[in-house]
């Protein structure tokens, strides 16, 4: 694959024109937002800031841990019969094996598993990538929240890479909290959100970069597709059953694509989208990796504030700011393309009351 162009993580603007706002009616999640536009530039590079919006106020935006544990003997016993018992037989996620006395040893469906534990709408996820981290979901402890989630090639399934999946959860984990307090401070209103989860995808790392460099030029293979990294992203989680949650609550998530440790190119900052008012958006390899500290941010979690933060917003229904029907009753702001809903400026993005009175409504009724 030919290296990325030379030219620095810059804000960009969304690559599509949503419904023309007159009235201001509602979107639906036919319409899709996607960074980013070849040419668009920002008001200013992303600079690095000290430690503005790494993560959250550990009590008002403190987030939710819905974890469920799966009782491994009891599934192996309902599968295979009373002497059957779970084991692990190696230390990563795919490790546990049900054995029976006499009989080659099975593996086990952890969906299967959640399902039958836990309600048929129930799903297996991961909060790491060794053989304990297994934990169940229900759509009642995701509803009204939002929820990252690192799409991590199970082709890295090494515990070697086991750190720099903490690592990776723990910076979606500011990131993501950082966010929430944005819009709360903003809205003055609560923003739920979990902890970060690991889906293990059958997308390698070298499809994760090429599908998100495609959305703006043509590279390893793949056509130039604007939309075609956060189809991706959304079959990956539809094959996790992400999906069941997703029509069963009002959760949103984020897929964050993650290339592992030790990629030998730069992660790209290219490829961010989401369904307008819907369920899902999706980030870039590079934006789980934006580092920030409570001394520093780096350019990177500029970059990701940014986003993540702009495609989250459109998920709860907010628009790009240039599409408000601007008027005698409502004047455009001198500075609105700082807005987090255009071209932004990472963790200094402003956010003005009339996308506030936008955004209120939803947050209200969001449960």
């Amino acid at each position: 694959m030919k290296s990325l162009r030379l030219v620095p993580p810059l804000f960009l603007l969304c690559a599509v024109v949503l419904l023309a706002i007159t009235s201001m009616p509602g979107l639906g999640p036919s319409d899709v937002c996607a960074l980013p536009l070849p040419g668009a530039k920002p008001i200013q590079p992303p600079a690095p800031v000290p430690g503005h919006y790494c993560g959250g106020d550990l009590q008002l935006d403190r987030e939710d841990v819905p974890n469920l544990s799966i009782d491994l003997n009891r599934e192996c016993k309902a599968v295979h019969g009373a002497g059957a018992s779970a084991a692990a037989v190696k230390p990563d996620a795919y490790g546990w094996v049900c054995k029976t006395p006499g009989k080659p040893d099975a593996g086990i469906n952890m969906q299967a598993a959640c399902g039958r534990q836990y309600g048929s709408n129930a799903i297996a996820t991961l909060v790491g990538i060794g053989v304990n981290d297994w934990r169940c979901l229900r759509p009642a402890d995701v509803s009204g929240h939002v929820v990252p989630v690192l799409l991590f090639p199970v082709e890295k399934l090494n515990m070697s890479e086991a750190p720099f999946v903490t690592g990776a959860l723990q910076r979606l984990q500011a990131l993501m909290d950082g966010i929430r307090r944005f819009y709360r401070e903003r809205s003055s209103m609560p923003v739920r959100g979990t902890n970060a989860f690991v889906l293990l995808t059958s997308t390698s790392a070298k499809d994760w970069q090429n599908l998100a460099i495609a959305t703006d030029h043509p590279s390893g293979g793949f056509p130039l597709d604007r939309y075609g990294f956060h189809n991706r992203v959304k079959k990956e989680l539809a094959d996790g059953r992400w999906n069941v949650l997703a029509g069963n609550s009002s959760v949103k998530i984020g897929g964050f694509a993650s290339l592992g440790s030790l990629y030998p190119e730069a992660p790209t900052w290219m490829g961010a989208a989401s369904d307008v008012g819907g369920t899902y958006f999706s980030q870039p390899p590079s934006n789980s990796a934006g580092v920030c500290t409570a001394s520093s941010n780096s350019s990177p979690y500029e970059n990701a504030f940014y986003a993540a933060g702009h495609e989250f917003g459109h998920t709860m229904g907010l628009i790009h700011t240039d599409e408000y029907p601007y008027g005698p009753k409502l004047e455009r702001p001198a500075n609105w393309q700082q807005s987090i809903m255009y071209q932004g400026n990472g963790t200094n993005s402003l956010l003005f009351p009339f996308e506030v009175a936008r955004l209120r409504p939803f947050l209200t009724n969001w449960r």
